[in-house]
């Protein structure tokens, strides 16, 4: 018996769990998690009404950083908005509408507000005050901010900026530079030669220089930004999302259509070659060869490797320290810095290539529910949704943009290392699109090409053979449009699995989905699903460029023995981890610990024990 409470705002002393309003007991399996949907709904609810607020823990140097959370959160969660406890629900609020709150608080926050006109929520309720005009404030007295675009060159804006060129120390010294310059519209800053470039005006089209965004030059990298005053920053913001979402669904209009020609040339042996891994020498995680039916030379192997923390070189001992040990995703997210999750993907993804890898087994997004989980080091998310949001999406593009293919995982409530093998979880739909959802969307919205199902149940069913988890809440509520991988020895029922949402088994090599041809003969199977599994694959390689050489190496057939680790990697490493260490207080200068002379004592029963929970 699991007792879940919903604790009164209203107390101070912990009572008993009995006194709590909202107490319930259920009986629930022992091996099932039970995510309480009205404690989620008060604790989140408090959050998304401070968020529209523009309240929480910012400070005034982040006011408009927080501003451009507000708009993009408003915009993203529209009628899911939550209320606090037993108050009724606020009426959802547009973007313009939560930049205007906001924008009118940072104007004058000490400043007693005057009620000249009615309240965004009395104007929806009185009709002799709908339709009315509302008042412009005056763009001139708000605090200047800038959209900042990491690892984007956009196209030269309109007139040099007095001290345009001087160098910066990096991209946000730059973006920051122009920020106080009144004159300064848009910023682009060059790691080549750390010169910061200002323009008064903003290139009238934003578009990135180059189609991959990324170099203009030999080992040139380059961040961009726009600037101006703090409501047109969060405005633009929310605009430059909808337009970066809707280039991404145009690439995947294209590729899905490049599949479609090419799925009517293959012979059922091709697409069955799409489905499943096979065994190999190769030395990586998974193989998958495209080409083994015999029909479709063309295509490239999958080769497949972990992971989000780095190559992993972990089938063969003997190539240990070939390539670089990077810090956890965790110490990522504790950044709080989307750049830092750039730099640090990038990187990743030039060893992946020199190892030969076109297959990135990551990011790990699952939103941790408990600390001492046993893979919560691996979450780019942490606990918090927004903030995975916000950090995948800067890494997908670094990973994709290199023909290599992002794989977000664990699809989904994959939060528990003990049991996971057979553990159910039943968590309600509203927790699922606010809490547990977000970060994959995220990544979908930023063109991640597969997804990995998990090993434990969801709603009673193995997430690999769920036709909730796999079509309803990822295909149509998430909009994804790649192709769902199995995690390895996830996939239970060949039947169940390929009519629910799977598209390919891995390892594979004697596993369900080797019984697939014999499954459509039987009339098990239609081959119309298989076609649909088969395209899934095909678009997920146009999309990432696979098809067209945008994989700047050789994709191997093995494991390349070379040493990729450099200087310049181990230096992104290092960055993370300071970038990571976030001292909150420092009380009598406690650190750094005066440690000549002394020795640390670890105590405890698990100093000396792995443990895994």
């Amino acid at each position: 018996r699991v007792a879940l409470a919903q604790p009164s705002r209203q107390t101070t002393a912990a009572p008993s769990p009995s006194t709590m309003p909202g107490y319930r007991e259920i009986s629930v399996d022992p091996e099932t998690i039970v995510d309480n949907e009205d404690a989620v709904d008060e604790a989140h609810g408090a959050r998304a009404v401070l968020a529209r607020q523009g309240c929480g823990r910012a400070v005034s140097v982040t006011a408009v950083a927080l501003l451009v959370v507000v708009a993009t959160f408003a915009w993203w969660s529209g009628a899911h908005h939550a209320h606090l406890g037993t108050q009724p629900a606020a009426e959802p609020m547009t973007a313009a509408e939560v930049v205007s709150k906001a924008h009118g608080e940072l104007e004058s926050p000490d400043k007693p507000k005057e009620r000249s006109e009615p309240s965004e929520s009395e104007a929806h309720k009185d009709p002799e005050v709908q339709g009315k005009p509302k008042a412009k404030s005056e763009p001139s007295s708000s605090p200047r901010a800038c959209t900042q675009m990491p690892g984007v060159r956009l196209q030269n804006g309109q007139g040099a900026v007095d001290g345009s060129g001087k160098k910066a120390d990096d991209a946000n010294a730059c973006a920051e530079r122009c920020r106080q310059s009144p004159d300064c519209g848009q910023a682009v800053y060059s790691t080549g030669g750390q010169g910061c470039y200002l323009f008064k005006e903003p290139a009238k089209d934003l578009k990135e220089y180059e189609a991959d965004g990324k170099k203009d030059g030999a080992g040139d990298v380059f961040s961009s930004a726009v600037c101006g005053s703090a409501v047109e920053m969060a405005v633009h913001a929310v605009d430059a999302k909808k337009q970066r979402v809707a280039a991404v669904q145009e690439e995947w209009s294209k590729a899905e259509k490049r599949a479609q020609d090419l799925l009517k040339k293959l012979q059922p042996a091709d697409k069955f070659a799409l489905l499943h891994g096979v065994d190999s020498s190769s030395g990586f995680a998974g193989y998958l060869n495209p080409a083994a039916g015999g029909g479709n030379p063309t295509a490239k192997p999958l080769t497949m490797n972990d992971g989000p923390q780095g190559f992993n070189p972990y089938t063969d001992p003997a190539l240990a320290g070939t390539s670089t040990q990077f810090p956890s995703l965790l110490t990522v997210a504790a950044s709080f810095n989307p750049d830092t999750s750039r730099q640090y993907a990038a990187a990743i993804v030039e060893e992946f290539v020199g190892k030969g890898s076109n297959v990135l087994l990551g990011p790990d997004l699952e939103v941790t529910r408990v600390a001492s989980t046993g893979r919560s080091f691996e979450s780019l998310s942490g606990e918090d949704p927004f903030l995975g949001s916000q950090l995948v999406q800067p890494f997908v593009q670094a990973v994709q943009s290199k023909g290599i293919i992002a794989t977000i995982k664990h699809w989904l409530d994959n939060n528990q290392e003990i049991g996971r093998m057979t553990m159910n979880v039943e968590v309600g739909d509203r927790a699922q699109h606010e809490i547990y959802m977000p970060p994959f969307k995220a990544a979908m919205d930023a063109g991640a090409g597969a997804v990995m199902c998990s090993y434990n149940k969801i709603y009673g069913q193995h997430a690999c053979e769920n036709s909730k988890l796999l079509k309803k809440l990822l295909r149509e509520d998430a909009g994804f449009r790649g192709f769902v991988m199995s995690d390895w020895g996830a996939t239970h029922d060949a039947v169940k699995s390929a009519t629910s949402g799977l598209d390919v088994e891995m390892p594979g090599s004697n596993g369900k989905f080797m019984q697939l041809p014999q499954l459509v003969g039987e009339g098990k199977i239609k081959q119309s699903t298989i076609d649909t599994m088969a395209s899934h694959v095909l678009a997920s390689m146009f999309q990432a460029g696979q098809f067209d050489d945008r994989y700047p190496g050789t994709v191997l057939n093995s494991v390349s023995r070379t040493d990729v680790t450099s200087d310049a990697h181990r230096n992104v490493a290092r960055q993370a981890i300071i970038d990571g260490a976030v001292l909150l207080k420092n009380k009598g200068s406690t650190l750094p610990l005066a440690t000549k002379g002394k020795k640390i004592a670890m105590i405890g029963q698990y100093c000396n024990t792995d443990i895994y929970i």
